[in-house]
């Protein structure tokens, strides 16, 4: 069962800061499947420096970009075949993946880890590239690993030594150390319940509970040591989780957060699959946007700028932005544009640390002496289409105002 912990909104280490949304809102249906929302295409690049070969996946025309960039590392004498599964799945989702052969079968894992790093930088090249697949693809500032078995150990040792890298998921990971305590960026470690080859006791679990950023741990019901390559049976629900942890921390898209954490993630716990599930429950719910309200005075004939405040509820851990435009219904009462305001629509900023931000509308004075109706004019301003880090307070229909006195 989960034990959840303390959640720690911003990882100490390497994280991505600015939310990168990329497709649709995420479905149980969509995360399952054995594809996501994107056609992929693959190809093999001409060189490898650094590792044994690739073959990088990726997204046909993303309806957003540039991508985070994923490498995958096979086991000790494994292949890409082992793992090749995660390449199109993944970049079905918004990712370019590269799966690698290493240059030895028989490299351990610090070897691995460096080769992971090498096969994204290869990737970053690729996209700096103008005659590549992937020209302009890719965002070099948002790196993931993930590995099998000494894989994963090479997958946990390119996090801790490789300041780029920014999410990492270890699958039944194997290593000769277990003290990943220098590893702050977000990991899900994958184990498998009946591996005899990384039992979890001596790898995963310790492992597991060495580091110190965001983590969740995921065992397998009855898995060998091979649970999550290709060919394995739990492929729909180590997809969800695999793709669901790296959106939320790679494209920092809180709309994956409750398949990890919350009621969407609670329902797995009970099913057959999972043996064990352990968590910081890296679950946040959006931060609330409330638009509010101003009182100004009209003033004589001229122009005057009004600021219709949106109130978070905490201050923002990411850039928060709301979309705004004002409503002129010729309602009795309601300020009519071009003879009371500006009609306008913009988008409200909020940085980190902040809470408030402003619509600004600008008023239009004169001289007319207006009978007030409910205390003055009414502007009403309508406020939509919320970052994905945020929601509108549905209180007042996500309208704020500005109530327009008379001064003459």
């Amino acid at each position: 069962m989960a034990a959840a912990g303390l959640f720690s909104a911003v990882p100490a280490g390497a994280f991505v800061t600015v939310a990168h949304p990329v497709g649709p809102a995420p479905s149980m249906g969509v995360l399952e499947a054995d594809a996501g929302p994107f056609s992929t295409q693959a190809f093999v690049p001409n060189t490898s420096p650094g590792f044994g070969g690739g073959t990088i996946y990726f997204p046909i025309d993303p309806t957003e970009g540039p991508l985070a960039a994923i490498a995958v590392s096979p086991g000790y004498t494994g292949t890409q075949s082992s793992i090749d599964w995660l390449g199109p799945r993944l970049a079905s989702h918004g990712f370019v993946v590269i799966t690698i052969d290493t240059d030895s079968l028989f490299n351990f894992p610090s070897s691995r880890a460096d080769q992971l790093s090498a096969a994204l930088d290869l990737v970053a090249a690729e996209s700096n590239d103008g005659s590549s697949p992937i020209t302009n693809l890719v965002d070099p500032e948002r790196r993931g690993v993930i590995g099998h078995s000494m894989g994963g150990g090479g997958a946990l040792i390119a996090a801790e030594n490789d300041p780029t890298i920014d999410v990492a998921i270890p699958l039944a990971p194997w290593n000769t150390g277990t003290d990943f305590s220098a590893v702050d960026v977000p990991v899900l470690v994958v184990a498998c319940e009946n591996d005899l080859i990384a039992p979890t006791a001596i790898h995963s679990e310790p492992m597991y509970e060495s580091i110190t950023g965001e983590k969740a741990y995921l065992e397998l019901n009855d898995g060998s040591h091979s649970c999550a390559n290709s060919g394995n049976g739990d492929r729909d629900l180590l997809g969800k989780y695999m793709v669901s942890w790296l959106k939320r921390w790679l494209d920092q898209d809180l709309r994956y957060g409750p398949y990890l954490c919350g009621p969407l993630h609670d329902a797995d716990l009970v099913g057959p699959d999972i043996s064990d599930y352990r968590d910081t429950c890296a679950y946040d719910l959006p931060v609330l946007a409330t638009p509010s309200g101003a009182v100004v005075n009209e003033g004589p004939f001229g122009f005057q700028t009004a600021c219709v405040p949106v109130v978070l509820d905490r201050p923002a851990e990411y850039p928060v932005t709301v979309d705004w435009a004002t409503l002129d219904n010729s309602a009795p009462g309601v300020a009519t544009a071009g003879a009371d305001y500006i009609a306008a629509e913009g988008t409200v900023t909020i940085g980190v640390g902040e809470s408030t931000g402003c619509a600004d509308i600008t008023l239009v004075g004169d001289a007319i002496d207006e009978p007030p109706l409910l205390y003055g004019e009414w502007l009403l301003v309508v406020f939509s289409n919320p970052s994905v880090n945020t929601s509108i307070d549905p209180s007042f229909f996500g309208l704020g105002l500005v109530v327009i006195l008379d001064g003459d």
